[in-house]
C-alpha cells in the first residue's frame, strides 16, 4: 500500500513501477494505490515511483523478498515402535510409516499420480510432517490444475482455498477432502477424491488398529488469467465438520 495526496481519484493511464517493472493496481485513490509486487524482481532493494500525469514521483525504497514455505503444523506418521509420536487426529491416532513404506511412501520419495509428480514431505517420522489447515500460504508454480495429496481427519472436511497470481488476482474454490479412515471403513471417498494408497492398518497409542488407512488425490482445474502465472495457494481458515491435512501439492 503507497500513501500520498495527489494521486487523483481514479487511475486512468497513471502507473506504480517497481524499478522498470509495471505494478498490477488492485485499488486507487487520491491519497491510497494497493499493488501487487511484480513477478520475477530480484531479492533486495528496489525503488518505487507512481507516475501521474507525466510526472513522476520521488522514488521510495522497497525491500523484495521471497514468500517461504510455512513449516509443517501437525505429526502425522509415527514408527510402529513409537505410536504415541504423532497424532494425525488430534486423538493420537497416526499413520505408520511402516505401513506407507509397504506401499511406496518413504520421507522425501516422489509420487507419480494423474500426471502430477509429488514429492512426500522429507521429516522423518514422530516429526511435523503435513499442514493441518490453518490459512498458510504455499509458494506454487506452473500449470493450469492444482492438485493435492492429503486427507481429513474426523470426518470429511469441506474448506476454502484461495490462488494467488502474479498480477494480483486470485481464485477461490471450495474442495471436500475424505477421512483419513473412511470411518473405519464405512465410507466411501467424497466426490471428486481418488485414493493414492491404501494401508492395512493406522497407529494407535496402543499398537496397531486394523482400520484401513488412506491418502487421496484431488484436484482443480484454474482459471489462470492470460500472461500469468499462479504465484501461491492459501489453504482454509476454517473447515467443517473435520480437519483438512496436506501432504503434497502439484501441478500440471
Amino acid at each position: 500500500t503507497l500513501s500520498g495526496s495527489a494521486f487523483g481519484a481514479t487511475q486512468g493511464s497513471s502507473t506504480v513501477n517497481f524499478g522498470n517493472a509495471t505494478a498490477n493496481v488492485t485499488s486507487w485513490s487520491n491519497t491510497s494505490i494497493v499493488a501487487t509486487v511484480p513477478s520475477g524482481l530480484p531479492t533486495g532493494p528496489i525503488n518505487v515511483t507512481v507516475t501521474v500525469g507525466g510526472q513522476t514521483s520521488n522514488s521510495q525504497t522497497f525491500n523484495v523478498t521471497t514468500l517461504s514455505t510455512p513449516a509443517y503444523n501437525n505429526t502425522g506418521t509415527s514408527d510402529d515402535s513409537n505410536p504415541t509420536a504423532a497424532s494425525f487426529d488430534g486423538h493420537g491416532n497416526s499413520y505408520s510409516a511402516q505401513a506407507l513404506q509397504g506401499v511406496g511412501i518413504t520421507p522425501g520419495s516422489t509420487i507419480p499420480f494423474n500426471g502430477v509428480t509429488f514429492t512426500w514431505p522429507t521429516p522423518a517420522s514422530g516429526q511435523p510432517n503435513n499442514w493441518q489447515a490453518n490459512g498458510q500460504v504455499i509458494p506454487v508454480s506452473g500449470g493450469g490444475t492444482l492438485a493435492f495429496l492429503g486427507a481429513s481427519a474426523n470426518g470429511a472436511s469441506t474448506g476454502t482455498f484461495t490462488v494467488h497470481y502474479s498480477g494480483g488476482g486470485t481464485q477461490t474454490f471450495n474442495l471436500t477432502f475424505s477421512d483419513w479412515t473412511l470411518g473405519g471403513g464405512t465410507l466411501s471417498p467424497s466426490p471428486g477424491n481418488q485414493i493414492v494408497v491404501t494401508m492395512p492398518y493406522r497407529n494407535t497409542p496402543t499398537g496397531k488398529q486394523t482400520h484401513k488407512s488412506y491418502v487421496f488425490y484431488i484436484q482443480v482445474t484454474l482459471t489462470v488469467p492470460s500472461g500469468q502465472t499462479i504465484q501461491s495457494v492459501q489453504l482454509p481458515t476454517t473447515e467443517s465438520p473435520g480437519q483438512i491435512h496436506i501432504f503434497a501439492i502439484g501441478t500440471k
